[in-house]
């Protein structure tokens, strides 16, 4: 394993290389449900499955994420070439999607928080 100290030197002697970032992978998960306390293991909410299913399912889901969506558009955050938030589909868990069909960017999947609230996990 490199120490501190040793990855320093390594930043220090490599001079000053071009780099070139094309995209990125985002793999977190929105979750939204109830908090009943925090843990004690480290200062985190601790999620009631049943009630983060409960708003999954709810239409406040695709209210919010609508309010979002536009947003996002309108604070460029999409990108210059972004043309209408349409641009950058949700699909929800009903299958209904707010935006272009062709252009889904973030899917709502409720089989994990299912599982959770069954207490199978």
């Amino acid at each position: 394993m490199t120490d501190a100290l040793e990855l320093e030197r390594i930043v220090e002697h490599a001079g000053r290389p071009r780099v070139l970032i094309v995209g990125d992978l985002i793999l977190d998960r929105y979750v939204s449900g109830d908090v009943t306390r925090i843990s004690p293991e480290a200062p985190i909410p601790i999620l009631t499955a049943k009630s983060a299913l409960d708003f999954g399912a709810s239409a406040d889901l695709k209210v919010k994420m609508a309010l979002v969506r536009q947003f996002v558009f309108d604070h460029g955050l999409l990108g210059s070439n972004t043309k209408s938030a349409d641009d950058v589909a949700i699909k929800f868990p009903d299958g209904t999607v707010h935006g272009k069909p062709d252009r889904v960017r973030l899917t709502f999947e409720q089989s994990y928080m299912q599982l959770a609230a069954q207490g199978k996990l």
